[in-house]
């Protein structure tokens, strides 16, 4: 079942991105904006989670006000977190997050509650609506490509570790 999740997820990604080759027609601008902000908070949920899980076998435990404990972070247990909720938890990791990527996600996150919430709102004309989406399109790219440099720093940082744990082991380090 999980591997159809898998595909599921990886085909919704591609009909996204699809779509957002016809984004100069303007519904679909507004389509895929919705769509590509569901995508940013499914890829912050599995970074947030990787960024956990990393410093908990770094530091031995979760830097948690409540548990101190070390803990996995699941899937499950990310599930029902809201985007608000997200950002601030991912905020946390002064040291591997940064200021601009932590400044780009409340921007998005701003600009997405300002879009969904006054979609249907009579003081916006169907063109100011267009360029919002567009608008929002561009700053969810940036952070796309910030998300995957940072897990794949992540992933990397733990691979680096992994070789230097395993040469330990066998007597080489």
């Amino acid at each position: 079942m999980e591997l159809e999740n898998n595909n599921v997820i990886e085909t919704l990604f591609e009909k996204i991105a699809a779509l957002e080759k016809l984004s100069d027609e303007g519904i679909f601008a507004i389509v895929v904006f919705i769509l590509k902000m569901q995508q940013i908070e499914h890829a912050l949920k599995y970074l947030y989670r990787d960024l956990e899980n990393h410093i908990s076998s770094k530091a031995g435990y979760i830097k948690s006000s409540v548990t101190k404990k070390k803990v996995e972070v699941s899937d499950e247990d990310i599930d029902n977190i809201t985007l608000g909720i997200l950002i601030k938890k991912i905020g946390v990791f002064g040291g591997i997050v940064t200021d601009s990527f932590k400044h780009n996600l409340g921007l998005l996150r701003k600009q997405r509650n300002q879009f969904v919430h006054k979609l249907f709102t009579r003081n916006k004309t169907y063109l100011d609506l267009v360029q919002e989406a567009r608008s929002g399109i561009l700053l969810a790219n940036i952070i796309s490509t910030e998300i995957e440099d940072l897990s794949n720093t992540i992933w990397c940082e733990e691979s680096e570790e992994l070789v230097f744990n395993e040469g330990e082991q066998s007597g080489e380090g």
